[in-house]
């Protein structure tokens, strides 16, 4: 598929570059914008006036030079380079088409397949006969058979490669050069004179005004095709993905890029029939991103919402809810569960005491936890009112069921549980019902929630140890490139986000992002930003791209389970005293035991079983007092035994 978009580009420049041979000189009539002939079916268009500068720029920034390295970019980056020699070899021919429009516009043509329309401005070409009666020699000189034929009065050529089998197809419509590797997007485009779906939208207009240009390209989305094209690269797309591009409608971004850096700036729309959380922000201004202040410098991605006020946003959501009986009983039906479960009010017992940004962060997990580790931090207007509305909150599920858990104190930080489930979810989106009956704590004037205590006990040690996001001068750096507010801000760490993600694969899929692993981690911040101006979103995107160094001064933080380890540390010790209730119980994602341990003030002592995935034992033995001791036996999968050992007070016996 970029095979074919770069060989195109390719030709497309040749038989421009033969026709200005001729050095043609008309007048300005029968003038066509770009965008008119872009059909409304289009993913995203690529729009820019200096074609070859800014293509050579390209080719020769570190990105690039980074990036056809990898194996699958190989044929791109032989086409990339034939272009580059071809752009040396005709330098003065190419000075006459340099600063000339160019328009590339994505288009799905079939189920999990996609290909591309380009657009050339001829500029001058009301006498366009004359092209129109050279074409055919100039594509016969480069070895193509090419052939005719007529559709709505305009001329479609075929030009067949004999040796690939694949055929260019250009039709020159009014002042454009109109080109593609699928024939139909060419009667598509020649159909889309007279509808100009795109062209004429007003939401595009709005965004395509705001737009300014001037850098590499200008770059518009459309979020109404972007659920088919990103099936093409991602299957099956989850839920979140799904509900964000239901909501918007265009983004228009100029994109700037150097050898490092990459700057995109724009504007962002949504539709007319939104109806969820994003249009809800979109009415409730923006708040501060500051939460990093108190996150692990561990962090792997953040994605902050945030508003004037979250009593506000409430108003808002129920207001815009209320327009769609669907979704507005949905909404309801959410926040009801919980109010008459619990017998509280949400809006005063949670997002009376909210101030103006909540956070759900991931962190690159390692020690305690073997699970993905989550957080939502909430920042509070009033931390007294905000514990005390909570406290509230936890006595009203002690009285619908037996407390389970106590509080309890963590250098300095009380640590609590509530059992509740579907609260985030309810209160702000599918996007938070990754935590569910979440333990939660306090710093400073934020309130923190995880699934797991070992997250929210990490997230202590690393706030105490001050290894934080804002004492990390990496992303002190970048975020000075960022804004103070807005409604929602995204971060990734490629390295951080990279090995979160492996955590999580097994197999191929495991195997296939290691070896994709330059191509992630180059990415080491990454930031995205919607801020609300009035109807519409501004729009910016920030991108450090730093090549990673060797494999070997970049290993991989995978977690290590406690059980693996042979000595308990400090964090440890509490996480097992308070929580495991005197053993150890790890499990898979699949709910069947991965690790049972008895334990004793803190260290493992007694019985130990290891197991495998499908529940099979694996390791069988005993500790004392943190030590292995006793006869110890390992399996395999099919419960075959593979060797047995002997140990007294930890060590291994002959």
């Amino acid at each position: 598929m970029f095979k074919k978009l770069f060989l195109g580009l390719l030709l497309i420049l040749a038989a421009i570059a033969a026709w200005f041979a001729y050095q043609w000189y008309f007048t300005n009539d029968n003038f066509m914008r770009q965008i008119n002939l872009v059909p409304g079916d289009a993913v995203y268009v690529l729009q820019t006036d200096e074609p070859v500068k800014n293509w050579k720029k390209f080719t020769g920034s570190k990105l690039w030079q980074h990036f056809k390295q990898h194996p699958k970019f190989a044929d791109i980056a032989r086409s990339a380079d034939a272009i580059d020699q071809f752009f040396d070899a005709n330098n003065n021919l190419l000075g006459s088409i340099g600063s000339r429009d160019f328009t590339l516009s994505a288009h799905v043509t079939k189920f999990n397949d996609y290909d591309f329309l380009f657009i050339i401005d001829l500029s001058k070409a009301s006498k366009i006969s004359l092209l129109k009666n050279n074409i055919e020699n100039v594509f016969s000189n480069l070895g193509y058979r090419v052939t005719t034929r007529k559709y709505k009065d305009e001329t479609i050529y075929e030009m067949k490669d004999g040796a690939s089998k694949e055929t260019l197809y250009i039709s020159l419509v009014a002042n454009q050069a109109v080109c593609s590797y699928y024939g139909l997007l060419i009667e598509r485009a020649i159909d889309e004179k007279e509808i100009t779906a795109i062209a004429k939208h007003n939401k595009f207009i709005e965004v395509e005004q705001k737009t300014s240009d001037g850098g590499l390209a200008r770059l518009f989305i459309n979020y109404q095709n972007s659920n088919n094209f990103l099936r093409c690269y991602l299957g099956n797309l989850n839920g979140w993905v799904s509900d964000i591009s239901s909501t918007l409608e265009f983004s228009g971004l100029n994109m700037q890029l150097d050898d490092e850096d990459i700057d995109i700036s724009g504007y962002t729309n949504l539709r007319d029939s939104t109806d969820g959380y994003l249009k809800a922000l979109l009415q409730s201004g923006k708040g501060n991103v500051g939460a990093y202040e108190i996150l692990p410098a561990r962090t792997a991605s953040y994605t902050s919402l945030g508003c004037d006020n979250f009593q506000t946003f409430y108003d808002n959501l129920v207001r815009v809810f209320s327009e769609n009986k669907s979704a507005y009983n949905e909404f309801e039906t959410g926040i009801n569960k919980i109010e008459k479960l619990l017998k509280i009010n949400l809006k005063n017992n949670f997002y009376s005491w909210m101030g103006d940004e909540v956070v759900l962060s991931q962190n690159q997990s390692y020690g305690l936890s073997t699970v993905p580790e989550y957080i939502i931090t909430i920042h509070t207007k009033n931390i007294d009112d905000a514990t005390k509305n909570l406290q509230f909150i936890e006595d009203q599920i002690r009285k619908r069921t037996p407390a389970k858990f106590q509080k309890t104190n963590y250098k300095g930080h009380d640590i609590h549980y509530l059992e509740v489930k579907g609260l985030f979810s309810a209160m702000l989106g599918k996007f938070f019902n990754k935590i569910e009956k979440p333990y939660y704590t306090v710093i400073n004037d934020y309130v923190c929630f995880s699934n797991t205590p070992e997250t929210i006990i990490a997230l202590i040690d690393d706030y105490e140890n001050k290894n934080t996001m804002g004492n990390d001068e990496q992303f002190k750096t970048f975020m000075k490139r960022c804004s103070n507010k807005a409604t929602v801000f995204y971060y990734v760490n490629g390295t951080r986000y990279f090995n979160s993600m492996l955590q999580e694969l097994k197999g191929d899929a495991r195997a296939s992002a290691q070896q994709n692993k330059k191509f992630i981690t180059c990415f080491r911040h990454s930031a995205f930003e919607l801020i609300a101006d009035g109807a519409i979103f501004e729009t910016k995107m920030y991108s450090d791209f730093e090549p990673p160094a060797e494999e070997s001064e970049t290993q991989e933080n995978i977690p290590v389970a406690m059980y693996e380890k042979d000595t308990l540390t400090e964090t440890e010790r509490f996480y097992i005293e308070q929580f495991q209730s005197g053993s150890i119980n790890e499990d898979y994602d699949n709910g069947k035991p991965r690790v049972r341990a008895e334990t004793k003030d803190g260290v493992k002592d007694g019985k130990y079983r290891e197991y495998y995935e499908d529940g099979s034992l694996k390791v069988k033995g005993n500790y004392s007092q943190g030590k292995k001791d006793g006869r110890w036996r390992y399996y395999d999968e099919t419960g075959k035994l593979l060797r047995k050992e002997n140990y007294r007070e930890g060590t291994l016996r002959e």
